[in-house]
């Protein structure tokens, strides 16, 4: 950092990049100012044995403040049980929802979306017993609400116009339109949020000098690239190379769409597809038939992950190590076998994989960092890939170091709401000040109970 001109830097990591923070501030903490470790990855804790604890752990979440909530806990007794039994019940007897079956996975796929910051699922946890409850009837009324982004309540239209910034005149005009129309019950909050993204897809089409074949293409390889897990990656990459076989039609793009896609990514897609015409689908479906980049990137991306986990980590996770964890999955937070399998094959897989891999291990690298510099470390409360305990875990080592939980938010902790970035960027510009974290627990969602009131405010953590 000195030779680039910074004798005195501040740094700012996130998931693997706490990992790599932490080891500059052990081994190369000369300069290093601060430190904000955000969603973390702490190399004295074996993440591939735990790869299961992050889900294990958002789920405690919900079912933890139901049961200090005294209106959600004599609503929903027993969530955690009932949850679980939930479940099992689905996984060998799926229910239909207004978008296809719900299963088991699909039950706790919930996790994946609330972690995901794109969904703007802030909030999500205060329906989650409802929805159990209305599952356990074979009810899916809050479940098809929150797939189809009604629930939690969405963003305004006023708030998705605020966002816009650089139109031209005659696009201005369009979105003023669009709010004058909505402001008059004339249209819905979700359809001017398609007009929106129309208008935002054409503009960065025509600027980019790109038809709407590009357009998808580009989109479809974005949102493939931030699905939460490998697993997910990989069956989107088979559905994927599926489409070669089908007939080439909008209903089959729609159709792999909404299987892999949600919130925002799906509405982007959703909304270029149908502005396809005829020759924009052949196209389409041309490259689908010819190009493997997309399908290329999900299995190098894995190669990716094996190369640095297997050279690093597996001196200190194992076989054993996994089993262990999956024997506390069951013990501990009551996971039902067909629960824990998918979670054994997936790391079992992993192990395999690395005895390919020639091994490079160090000496101390998974010794708890303990250096003497300002650090602040964020933990979400709904991440499902660094676990909520890992923060406060990691921040106990460190002699200047202070951990904040917070809830609604998932991975990468500063995206889900101003209260954190706001804490953020007041540590850094103060590293040795005390800061006040009471917008906090303002973010925590409130429950709703089965007449469809929420308890107390309404449900949704603010931002």
């Amino acid at each position: 950092m000195r030779a680039l001109g910074y004798p005195v830097y501040n740094a700012y990591g996130l998931s693997y990049g706490t990992k790599l923070g932490l080891e500059v501030m052990r081994t190369a903490p000369e300069g290093l100012r601060s430190v904000v470790l955000d969603s973390v990855a702490p190399p004295h804790i074996p993440t591939y044995d735990t790869i299961a604890v992050p889900y294990a752990e958002s789920f405690e979440a919900i079912f933890d403040q139901c049961a200090a909530d005294a209106g959600c806990a004599a609503a929903y007794p027993n969530l955690k049980v009932r949850f679980w039994a939930l479940y099992s019940k689905l996984t060998k007897a799926p229910v239909e929802g207004s978008a296809g079956k719900v299963d088991g996975e699909a039950l706790v796929n919930l996790a994946d979306w609330r972690n995901d910051y794109k969904n703007q699922a802030q909030g999500l946890t205060g329906y989650v017993p409802k929805l159990v409850a209305e599952l356990e009837q074979g009810v899916t009324t809050t479940y098809d609400a929150v797939m189809q982004g009604k629930l939690p309540p969405p963003q305004t239209p006023e708030a998705a116009l605020a966002g816009l910034k650089g139109l031209d005149a005659d696009s201005l005009a369009f979105a003023q339109t669009a709010l004058r129309l909505a402001q008059q019950g004339q249209i819905q909050a979700d359809a001017v949020k398609t007009v929106l993204e129309r208008l935002e897809t054409d503009r960065a089409a025509v600027a980019a000098g790109t038809g709407l074949t590009e357009q998808f293409e580009s989109a479809l390889s974005v949102a493939a690239k931030a699905l939460p897990t490998q697993q997910a990656r990989l069956a989107f990459a088979s559905d994927y190379l599926r489409l070669r076989t089908g007939a080439p039609t909008g209903e089959a793009l729609r159709a792999m769409i909404d299987r892999h896609f949600a919130g925002a990514d799906r509405q982007r897609l959703d909304a270029l597809v149908e502005m396809m015409t005829p020759q924009n689908l052949a196209d389409t479906f041309a490259r689908i038939s010819k190009d493997n980049r997309k399908l290329d990137y999900m299995l190098v991306e894995g190669f990716q992950t094996l190369m640095y986990a297997c050279q690093e980590d597996m001196d200190f996770n194992s076989p054993a190590g996994a089993a262990a964890m999956s024997a506390r999955l069951k013990k501990d937070y009551l996971w039902p076998a067909e629960a824990i399998q998918p979670a054994d094959a997936l790391i079992g897989g992993f192990y395999t994989s690395c005895e390919l891999f020639p091994k490079h291990f160090r000496p101390g690298f998974h010794d708890p960092v303990t250096a003497d510099i300002p650090t602040l470390v964020f933990s979400g409360k709904m991440d499902t890939q660094t676990a909520t305990s890992w923060g406060p875990e990691t921040a106990r080592h460190l002699p200047r170091g202070q951990a904040i939980v917070v809830p609604e938010a998932g991975h990468g902790v500063l995206a889900f709401s101003q209260c954190a970035r706001d804490l953020g960027v007041a540590f850094i510009e103060n590293p040795g000040v005390a800061l006040d974290k009471s917008c906090v627990a303002g973010l925590a969602s409130t429950f709703v109970l089965p007449e469809g009131q929420p308890n107390g405010a309404a449900a949704g953590g603010s931002q």
